[in-house]
């Protein structure tokens, strides 16, 4: 198989519980006291890096709130947001490019019903005539 070269991967419902980052990080085999471990978030049925989040483990807990509950109430959510294209202009819709709001809206978005978590892995260069590929 590809063990050796594909990073250990966990699909889960993306259903937000308490206590959910550490059911990913017991099948990722990561413990919880190496909180500077990443974990790579990615939705099932996105391309070019959309909603793809690399996430410290101690922080897993509450970006999996985050992005698997929107907010309860959209419609005071939607406000600002709405008074913004109001104030300034259509194209403006107060989200950076490539910024964790952007990929939050990914997962609000998202009509899979699964997401996949992976352990975050370095790859080993391979050295070419004195130059290091990755």
């Amino acid at each position: 198989g590809y063990a050796h070269i594909i990073p250990r991967q966990v699909c889960f419902p993306r259903v937000y519980y308490p206590g959910i980052a550490s059911h990913i990080s017991a099948e990722l085999g990561l413990r919880e006291e190496d909180e500077e471990e990443l974990v790579v978030l990615k939705l099932c049925n996105r391309s070019r890096a959309a909603g793809v989040l690399i996430v410290p483990l101690k922080d897993l807990e509450k970006v999996l709130q985050e992005i698997l509950e929107p907010p309860a109430k959209l419609q005071s959510w939607f406000e600002p947001q709405l008074e913004r294209l109001n104030e300034n202009s259509a194209q403006d819709f107060g989200v950076v490019r490539d910024s964790f709001e952007e990929h939050v809206r990914h997962w609000w978005a998202n009509e899979s019903p699964s997401f996949v978590a992976e352990r975050c892995c370095s790859s080993i260069p391979t050295m070419r005539d004195g130059h290091c590929y990755d």
